[in-house]
């Protein structure tokens, strides 16, 4: 029997989670940049509506087409701005404020869980050898692995947390005890609710997906010969 205990915790880090690149501002807006491939983010103001698809007054609507929906490109956003001092209407305010696009934010994780650490882990077996009249033995045997939950994501996110989970591993082996041979009947992966899990983020150009793979319940025969 074996058991485990691990404990992780993340230093003083900052980094760009890609799923949640405005990293939950309420005065910003995002956009995907068509050129670059990649996201970057508007100012606004926190309680003003968003720049998408609104229609800018004066000298500010050449920029208009730039905001007509969530896909531009972020340097023709600040390039005219930065140039021109071109400045946007805000309505909570009744005042002109810069308009800046800059990279998505990025959001500390300090004190977070390192990713795939479970806390906990146990696992043990037992198995018992039966004679089978004088020239055979059989061999039940009976493992049991436990783990903790675990991240998925070092920024610790309940959409990336797994639940713990537990599973059997039966097999019954059939042997001569003179005979270099023996067949091995088996059943893995029980029950199959909870399961051995492996996950795979994809970048992909303006967004992601996770895709979580299981290993399904199996049954099985198998000979065994040794040389």
């Amino acid at each position: 029997m074996n058991a485990s205990y691990l404990h992780t915790k993340i230093g003083a880090f900052s980094t760009i989670d890609v799923r949640n690149p405005t990293a939950g501002r309420t005065d910003v807006d995002l956009i995907a940049d068509v050129v670059l491939g990649q996201n970057c983010v508007i100012t606004r103001g926190a309680t003003d509506p968003s720049l998408i698809g609104a229609s800018l007054p004066g000298g500010l609507a050449a920029l208009n087409p730039l905001f007509a929906s969530n896909y531009s490109v972020c340097s023709q956003i600040n390039g005219p701005n930065a140039l021109l001092g071109l400045t946007h209407w805000r309505p909570s305010t009744s005042i002109l404020a810069p308009i800046t696009a800059f990279a998505a934010g990025d959001q500390s994780i300090e004190g977070n869980r390192l990713l795939g650490s479970p806390e906990f882990k146990i696992a043990g077996g037992v198995q018992y050898e039966m004679p089978l009249g004088a020239s055979h033995t059989l061999t039940p045997r009976v493992d049991a692995y436990y783990q903790s939950n675990m991240y998925a994501n070092n920024f610790n996110t309940q959409q990336d947390l797994i639940d713990g989970y537990a599973y059997l591993n039966a097999q019954i082996t059939l042997r001569r005890r003179t005979a270099n041979w023996a067949f091995r009947f088996f059943m893995q992966n029980s029950p199959t609710a909870m399961r051995s899990p492996a996950l795979m983020t994809r970048a992909r150009r303006r967004a992601t997906s996770r895709t979580l793979y299981f290993w399904p319940r199996r049954w099985g025969v198998g000979p065994n010969m040794s040389f």
